[in-house]
C-alpha cells in the first residue's frame, strides 16, 4: 500500500515539476520576445515545447510549428528563418508575443491537435 502511494506522490511532483518549468520556460520566452532576442526566445519556446508538447516537438523550430495552426505556424518558422536563413535580419518578436499568449489559452494545443487529426469531408 505505501510503494503505491509512494509512487503516486512521485508522480504528481513530476507533474508539478513540469507544470512549473513549462510555465518558468513561456515567462522567459515572452521577455526575451518582448526583447527582440530571437536566439533566447528560440531557446525558451524549446523548452517549453518540451515540457509542453514532450520531446517530439522540441527538437526544433519545424517539428514545434507542426503542432500549431498556419498563422502561428508562420511566425515560429519566420524565427527559425531569422537565425539560420540567407537573409538573417533583425527580429521582431511582436508576433511571438501574440502566439504565446494564444498558446496559454486552455485547450489551446488541444484543440489544434484534434483539428490536424480530422480527416477531410470530401476528398479531392
Amino acid at each position: 500500500m505505501r510503494r503505491k502511494q509512494r509512487k503516486r506522490d512521485r508522480r504528481q511532483a513530476e507533474q508539478h515539476a513540469g507544470y512549473h518549468d513549462a510555465r518558468k520556460a513561456r515567462r522567459v520566452a515572452l521577455q526575451a520576445a518582448r526583447n527582440n532576442d530571437a536566439a533566447a526566445t528560440r531557446e525558451a519556446i524549446l523548452l517549453w515545447a518540451n515540457e509542453t508538447l514532450g520531446a517530439g516537438a522540441s527538437r526544433g523550430l519545424t517539428a514545434l510549428a507542426r503542432h500549431l495552426d498556419d498563422k502561428d505556424a508562420a511566425v515560429v518558422l519566420e524565427l527559425d528563418r531569422s537565425l539560420y536563413g540567407r537573409d538573417r535580419a533583425d527580429w521582431d518578436g511582436t508576433a511571438m508575443v501574440g502566439v504565446l499568449r494564444r498558446l496559454d489559452q486552455p485547450g489551446a494545443l488541444a484543440a489544434r491537435k484534434n483539428a490536424a487529426k480530422l480527416p477531410a469531408l470530401l476528398p479531392g
